[in-house]
């Protein structure tokens, strides 16, 4: 077959591999059967300054071009409005950009960090706002952690989906005293916001509580919670939303850190008559292991039921996935740090025992999906790399691979029609057995 006569749909996957755009002007001038797909390719995401101080070349130029070729506008997904400073031009072209992409999905703003309190900024985001007001991107992607701009930014009618992702994980209880008639949780009503991903921005209940109350239709809920705030707190700050979220993700800021609390208290969501897929740490169910200096590492294996209570009870019968993820010193199988070495010296029969709390989870009627995941003790999650940890040097990531449950544990779960994924970060010990 003729490299012109491939489907289109080939052509797109091709070009999407391309980085570079003078490598897909060079593809728009090659050959007319390619000039379509690269054009989907250039136009797919749009990068547009948003600055007082800028030449607005590029604006003016895009838009010229949209006018000229409709056609062209017709394959923008993405715009990108850049703010490198913190003023913003209230006489941009923003509002006619947006106006000609008919089959825009999504919209980013990317603001400089910094609190961002003077009257002047204030008014600089509330004209931004009126120029974005009307678009139709049901995404919206805020890459600030200010609380004036998520405030006002999270009020765009026709976002289903936001995303509030700053350059690091950031607490906005702290800008709340620098801005103390704004409070970033307490926009109007958002009856057509359907999710929101707050997985790099710090909140604490009272935030979600506040967050819920205003996104009355809310399906997917995705953020990130203290250490130190109790399971039940979490679950009462979600309870307006108990009736329509569907899938919830929660994961703490740090998975390295000198004490972990042991929390007394278990999450109860089996009130959340529509939740469908759940992601959550272990401490909401399961206690963790007191880390000192002079913390024992073997603490023996978590075979107790005071270690791995049943919480088939707390979970609600819509529930289809189910994800548990544990962080060092509480493992999957044991309390401690050492648990893998001692684990996997043990005959399959004694094995079975560990995976006693875990055939549990069968006896939840809807969830068909269990997967229990370990997170790198080392790993920081603000940067997503290897950290020194009480002196060692820094290191690598450590591999993950997949954990094969013994026979007769297999078979409970295959009776039961529920898939049960394990995942261990591989160390010496799980290569030395994978080799002998």
């Amino acid at each position: 077959m003729s490299l012109t006569k491939l489907p289109n749909e080939i052509y797109d996957e091709i070009f999407a591999y391309l980085e570079h755009m003078a490598d897909i002007f060079s593809i728009c001038a090659t050959h007319s059967t390619f000039k379509a797909s690269a054009q989907r390719r250039l136009f797919k995401s749009v990068q547009l300054p948003v600055e007082r101080y800028v030449e607005l070349r590029k604006c003016k130029l895009f838009l010229r071009t949209i006018k000229a070729s409709p056609e062209l506008a017709v394959f923008v997904r993405c715009v990108q409005l850049d703010i490198s400073e913190q003023r913003i031009d209230e006489q941009h072209l923003i509002p006619d950009i947006l106006g000609k992409l008919p089959q825009l999905e999504e919209i980013c703003f990317t603001f400089p960090e910094g609190p961002g309190n003077s009257v002047l900024y204030q008014a600089q985001i509330q004209g931004l706002y009126n120029g974005v007001k009307n678009t139709c991107a049901p995404k919206v992607v805020i890459r600030s952690s200010c609380p004036i701009v998520v405030s006002k930014l999270m009020q765009i009618p026709s976002a289903k989906e936001i995303v509030i992702r700053p350059e690091c994980v950031m607490n906005p209880p702290s800008y709340h005293a620098r801005h103390p008639a704004y409070s970033w949780e307490e926009p109007v009503i958002l009856p057509n916001l359907c999710g929101i991903d707050l997985s790099s921005f710090r909140v604490n209940p009272l935030e979600i509580s506040k967050i819920c109350m205003h996104a009355i239709n809310l399906r997917r809920f995705n953020a990130t919670v203290p250490r130190s705030v109790l399971p039940n707190a979490i679950v009462d700050a979600l309870t307006p939303v108990c009736g329509t979220l569907q899938s919830l993700e929660l994961q703490h800021p740090s998975r390295c850190s000198i004490s972990a609390p042991t929390h007394r208290t278990q999450a109860d969501f089996s009130t959340f008559s529509a939740l469908k897929s759940l992601r959550v740490p272990s401490t909401m169910w399961f206690p963790t292991v007191q880390c000192g200096f002079n913390q024992r590492e073997d603490t023996g294996f978590a075979w107790k039921h005071g270690n791995r209570p049943d919480i088939s009870a707390l979970l609600p019968p819509s529930l289809e996935t189910l994800d548990i993820r544990f962080a060092w010193p509480t493992g999957i199988f044991a309390m401690g740090g050492n648990y893998q070495r001692q684990f996997l010296a043990l005959p399959d029969a004694l094995q079975a025992k560990g995976f006693h709390w875990i055939m549990e989870l069968t006896a939840s009627a809807g969830c068909r999906h269990v997967r229990l995941i370990e997170e790198d003790s080392h790993a920081d999650c603000d940067n997503g790399g290897a950290t020194p940890f009480w002196g060692h040097p820094r290191r690598q990531p450590l591999a993950q691979r997949a954990f094969l449950a013994p026979r007769a544990v297999k078979d409970v779960f295959d009776a039961a029609g529920v898939t049960l994924d394990i995942k261990v970060y591989e160390r010496e010990e799980w290569k030395r057995k994978r080799t002998d």
